[in-house]
């Protein structure tokens, strides 16, 4: 479930959707024919009780931005997994970045992986 971005980095402006829609779609997509569902969490820091809703789903945990260059500390991805952990279950949360990777330059995508994976380890 992607909140849109730019094609560039750092629009800090940029229109997205709602965070809302998140909450409106959850009974639904909960009971769709699918096991997954991948939210974007570090772009809109989501109301973790967002989690809750997702009953019948594994949820694919965005913990780094891809539409910003700022990199994430493993302290703060480490947090909010550790805060999202009281939202559902650990074998049902997956750690990943918000969606479309590919906009980074490699380099910084590696070096935001590269957190987000220390962090998971941590937790």
């Amino acid at each position: 479930m992607c909140c849109g971005y730019p094609d560039h980095l750092d629009d800090h402006d940029y229109k997205k959707a709602n965070p809302s829609s998140y909450h409106d779609l959850s009974e639904s997509i909960d009971e769709a024919a699918f096991d997954q569902v991948s939210i974007e969490d570090k772009h809109c820091c989501n109301n973790l009780n967002l989690l809750e809703k997702f009953q019948h789903k594994t949820v694919i945990f965005g913990s780094v931005a891809v539409a910003s260059s700022r990199i994430e500390t493993i302290e703060e991805v480490v947090e909010r997994l550790k805060a999202a952990l009281n939202h559902i279950d650990r074998d049902r949360l997956v750690v990943a970045p918000d969606c479309r990777l590919g906009l980074l330059p490699t380099q910084l995508a590696e070096d935001k992986l590269r957190v987000m994976c220390e962090a998971a380890a941590l937790v």
